[in-house]
């Protein structure tokens, strides 16, 4: 009895010592666990650092700023990626509207040439109303990349284009001394979008100015008293926008709306028929309907 009481005393405490040891082996067991756990979210989720930003840059500029009809500017877009390869790596450049009918000389071009892409060109030979122009990079990627396509980490490629103002623009195009900004945007997927803004102004001063004929039938005969001779005047407008009137004046010397003209600037009598082929200078004038004219004097302001 007091053998067996004594082993039960020594093994009541063993049997209790045994839990925290169990307890502590659980603990650490699930410690790795969560550790484990963690250490394969890691790997899982290790793309997500390729959306750090700074990876895509992009420049664009025009080599002439301020056009006029007949102008031809050229377009220069680089984009360049760095740090880590640019995944899908693509640029796109949205032609503004304004330039609609505006030329496009020869083929938009992108170097270097041993670069891998694919190109998309939304019109040619003259912009339309909707037009981009897109490039996508398509050099095959390795490292933490390998298998995708886009731009390697430290190359870049560019385009060039080259337009022309059209030259039968007019002083009332809508545009007409506004500046134009032409944006193109680059993108990756794991790269944060940047775009890059050139300016161009298109200016088409005003230009009134008339073509005047006078054709005298028969151009040349005998004096005859009493035998007819016909004149005849034209005007033309020749300016670079309407005219809202043409004013022509046959003599130059006559007064404005004058019955018949004087002989001679310092008698004011009629001409005799005798003197009806003398020489006759015709006066004219167009007149915008900005109001300003090339040689209308202030009274004659005849309607449309």
């Amino acid at each position: 009895m007091l053998l067996h009481a004594a082993n039960a005393r020594f093994r009541t405490p063993r049997h209790r010592a045994t839990r925290p040891r169990l307890f502590s082996a659980l603990s650490a067991l699930v410690v790795l666990l969560l550790v484990a756990t963690a250490a394969v979210g890691s790997v899982v989720t290790a793309p997500a650092a390729y959306a750090a930003d700074g990876f895509l840059e992009v420049t664009k500029t025009v080599d002439e700023s301020q056009l006029a009809p007949g102008d031809e500017f050229t377009y220069t877009i680089k984009m360049s990626c760095a740090d880590e390869h640019c995944i899908d790596a693509k640029l796109v450049d949205e032609l503004p509207g304004a330039f609609e009918n505006f030329g496009i000389v020869g083929t938009p071009a992108v170097t270097p040439a041993s670069l891998v892409t694919s190109t998309t060109f939304g019109c040619t030979g003259t912009v339309t109303s909707d037009c981009d122009f897109t490039v996508m990079a398509k050099t095959e990627l390795d490292g933490e990349a390998d298998g995708e396509e886009g731009l390697r980490a430290g190359a870049d490629l560019t385009l060039t284009y080259t337009l022309k103002v059209p030259a039968d623009l007019t002083p009332s195009w809508a545009h007409n001394d506004t500046p134009i900004d032409n944006t193109a945007t680059v993108a990756a997927v794991n790269a944060t979008s940047k775009s890059a803004t050139a300016r161009v102004t298109v200016t088409i001063p005003v230009d009134v100015d008339v073509a005047v004929t006078k054709a005298w039938a028969p151009a040349s005969q005998q004096f005859q008293p009493g035998v007819q001779s016909t004149l005849t005047l034209g005007i033309r407008n020749t300016s670079n926008l309407d005219a809202e009137s043409l004013v022509l004046q046959d003599p130059k010397v006559a007064a404005d709306a004058a019955a018949a003209r004087p002989c001679s600037r310092l008698r004011a009598r009629p001409c005799s028929a005798r003197r009806s082929r003398a020489r006759t200078t015709t006066s004219s004038c167009a007149r915008s309907a900005t109001g300003s004219g090339r040689g209308c004097p202030p009274a004659m302001d005849a309607s449309a």
